[in-house]
């Protein structure tokens, strides 16, 4: 079960795939501490060294709470019973199905963040950067939106390896021909902006997201990574946990750019 669940984990997570790991720090590392930085992100060049009015400063730091994510599960008893009788292996259904809420979840928090517990997504981070979103049913009009995002972000110095995830709705319109050629939009995003496109279930509706994905500028936290938990035996039935202690780290929000 313990396989079922981390190897399904792995085909649903999306955030990861781009998104650097800080840890795992250990399931006892209850809280983090983290800044966020805006300034001026270029460097100076004169003769003094007196130059740099935008000195990189961080005007805020954030202690936060890392967050438990999970789902139990059930296996009864006669159901074990049937496999060591049968020589049959284990059902590991539940376990693996955990592991997808769980999944769905995290993204849920990179991609959204958490009002209730005052944790920020890459779609809901203040101060990062906005393209307004043209008809994408027209052509050409999604690859020139990101061209817009990728052109404003390396304005303000964040520049490749960038990462692009759409909403489900937003991504189906990328994969058709652009204007009267034989490439796809898709391709001409991979060739000219990033190879790094995905989408993700978490981002609802017309949104999309393209970030310059160092670990300087956002990462997730991990103080225990997605694994099982046994939790008891009631009535004879035995009951498990699919958990994970998690938070994302937004330290430089203009490094985020969204199209919505």
């Amino acid at each position: 079960m313990e396989n079922a669940v981390v190897e399904t984990a792995k085909k649903y997570l999306v955030g990861r795939r781009f998104l650097s790991l800080y840890g795992p720090l250990g399931a006892g590392v209850q809280y983090i501490d983290f800044k966020t930085y805006s300034g001026d992100f270029k460097a100076v060049i004169d003769f003094v060294g007196e130059g740099d009015k935008e000195t990189l400063h961080s005007p805020a730091r954030y202690i936060k709470q890392i967050p438990m994510i999970y789902k139990d599960f059930k296996i009864e008893w006669r159901d074990l019973e049937t496999c060591t009788a049968q020589g049959l292996p284990i059902d590991t259904t539940p376990a693996a199905m955990s592991a997808v809420f769980v999944a769905q979840m995290e993204d849920e928090l990179i991609f959204n963040g958490n009002p209730q517990y005052d944790i920020k997504g890459l779609l809901t981070a203040e101060g990062r950067s906005f393209v307004k979103m043209g008809n994408w049913d027209e052509e050409a009009v999604a690859y020139e939106d990101i061209l817009k995002a990728a052109e404003t972000l390396s304005t303000k110095g964040f520049h490749e390896p960038y990462a692009l995830v759409v909403s489900p709705k937003l991504y189906s319109k990328l994969v058709r021909a652009y204007k009267n050629t034989t490439y796809l939009e898709i391709d001409l995003i991979k060739k000219g902006i990033t190879e790094c496109i995905y989408k993700s279930p978490a981002i609802k509706g017309e949104k999309a997201v393209l970030l310059s994905c160092g670990s300087e500028y956002v990462d997730l936290a991990v103080s225990q990574d997605i694994t099982l938990a046994f939790l008891e035996t009631s009535k004879m039935n035995h009951y498990f946990r699919v958990f994970e202690i998690v938070i994302p780290r937004i330290k430089v929000p203009a490094a985020i750019c969204t199209i919505e």
